[in-house]
């Protein structure tokens, strides 16, 4: 059968299921602790199958093998992966966006925004107002939503100016879509799973969707400049192709907006505002500030569950979640990031003194290494492994160096933001299919060749990771 393991990857199965369970076996010979050896044998297999075989069973054994080896009880284990906060934030958000989705006024508001009058006076003003229309919803939504949504927006606008399948033209403004989600997804910790488990890794630095945000959107806004300028000069985009588009015709069968759409945005806008205010009320109102970090980010998608459930249009809830929860849950972004969670919790896990041994040995390594040389590094290696792996793993595996390293001491004057950057250049997932849920659909649905994605993604990514070293770094550090 197509779909049974090869022989080389029983091999790493066996090698990666070794790591998770048989680690007792090789303790002695490690250097570290007893435990320490188990946490980060189980932190090395699981990656190993992450990368070579599959992501859903083996972060479901990640999970399993802290407590069948004993490091945590089942109890703890069970706490620090899907009782983990970070967990639910994921689960509830599917649950939340993917109701507000259903509802249209998304699309509703990407065509508003597109179709504005002043679009028409240059093919570039259209183009540009496409594309930052694209980064502004993927802010705010999942990520393979806004791809399938604009994509089939750009397919209806090719379709019209009679561009086909192959035309240069129609392979750029495809790519140029999934190139601007990355960005917005890489930069908004709003209903995006790994910019949460990136918070939920360095929290304790200070990192919170407030401030993630904050520097995710202006870092966002400068690589979408400089994308358009690499459109212009680099890509050569022959605009001309659109020069005689009306796009008020997108306009053309609007509909009146409906009391679900009303209701839903704006339930989903004040989420988001309580989201946001502990970047604006510390110094203002530190009474709410106090509560509202005593509640964590997930309640206010709690609250929003609750009441979309009760409020009934039409004899319908906003929210069913006896279908709800089977349509709109992201179960594999959320066993990702649990094993995530208690991969990170596992690796700063004082009994296990992980940071402290690794500290001591590369504290002599890294002591005179150039800040700069230190964060190029870190986003080089998210960026190379995420366009052929997927982004959640890659952020842990990237940022669970950085993680340590920070709380062994051996980088003290490293902003936090670091990991923010991190996690953004897990985002830049363009040159393979395998990359990310974007780059897939946009792969599969024949616009672009693989070639085409090849060279122009890794180029994009690598662009941008510069950008995000350099600027961005300097954004990140005066404000985190």
């Amino acid at each position: 059968m197509a779909n049974q393991y090869r022989g080389y990857q029983w091999f790493i199965i066996f090698v990666g299921l070794f790591f998770q369970y048989g680690w007792s076996l090789i303790a002695q010979f490690t250097g570290f602790n007893e435990r320490a050896t188990g946490i980060l044998c189980i932190f090395l297999g699981t990656l190993l199958l992450f990368f070579f075989i599959d992501l859903m069973w083996p972060a479901v054994s990640c999970i399993l093998s802290f407590a069948i080896t004993d490091i945590y009880s089942f109890t703890d284990t069970l706490t620090y992966s899907f009782g983990h906060n970070i967990f639910w934030f994921v689960i509830l958000s599917g649950i939340v966006i993917g109701a507000i989705d259903k509802t249209g006024i998304l699309r509703r508001i990407a065509i508003w925004m597109i179709s504005r009058r002043f679009t028409r006076r240059s093919p570039w003003l259209f183009i540009g107002t496409l594309l930052f229309t694209v980064f502004v919803v993927g802010f705010f939504l999942d990520c393979t939503a806004a791809t399938i949504l604009f994509t089939a927006i750009m397919a209806n606008i090719l379709k019209e100016v009679d561009v086909q399948k192959g035309d240069q033209f129609g392979a750029i403004m495809m790519f140029s879509i999934m190139v601007i989600i990355g960005i917005s997804f890489g930069g908004s910790a709003i209903g995006h799973s790994v910019a949460i488990a990136t918070i939920g890794m360095f929290g304790h630095f200070g990192l919170n969707m407030g401030n993630f945000c904050l520097v995710g959107g202006l870092i966002g806004i400068i690589c979408y400049i400089v994308y358009m300028i690499a459109l212009r000069f680099i890509f050569k985009l022959a605009v001309s192709k659109i020069k005689n588009y009306d796009p008020t015709m997108l306009n053309v069968h609007k509909t009146p907006i409906s009391k679900r759409e009303i209701c839903a945005v704006s339930i989903y806008g004040i989420v988001i505002l309580l989201w946001l205010s502990p970047a604006f009320t510390q110094s203002i109102w530190p009474a709410f500030y106090d509560f509202y970090n005593g509640l964590g980010q997930t309640v206010p998608l709690l609250l929003a569950t609750v009441v979309m459930s009760l409020i009934r249009i039409d004899h319908e809830p906003l929210i069913n979640l006896d279908t709800d929860i089977r349509k709109n849950v992201p179960w594999s972004a959320g066993f990702l990031v649990a094993a995530a969670m208690i991969l990170s919790t596992a690796m700063g896990d004082t009994e296990a003194g992980i940071p402290e041994t690794i500290g001591s040995m590369l504290g002599p390594i890294f002591a005179d290494v150039p800040i700069l040389l230190f964060v190029l590094g870190a986003c080089f290696i998210s960026t190379t492994m995420t366009n052929y792996a997927g982004g959640m793993i890659c952020m842990v595996t990237a940022n669970s160096i950085v993680l340590t390293l920070m709380e062994s001491g051996v980088i003290t004057n490293v902003s936090p933001g670091l990991a923010m950057l991190v996690s953004m250049c897990s985002a830049f997932a363009y040159a393979t299919p395998a990359a990310g849920t974007y780059s897939a659909i946009v792969a599969g649905q024949g616009w672009v060749s693989r070639k085409q994605l090849f060279l122009w993604g890794n180029g994009t990514a690598y662009l941008l990771m510069i950008i995000l070293c350099t600027i961005g770094y300097q954004i990140a550090n005066a404000v985190i």
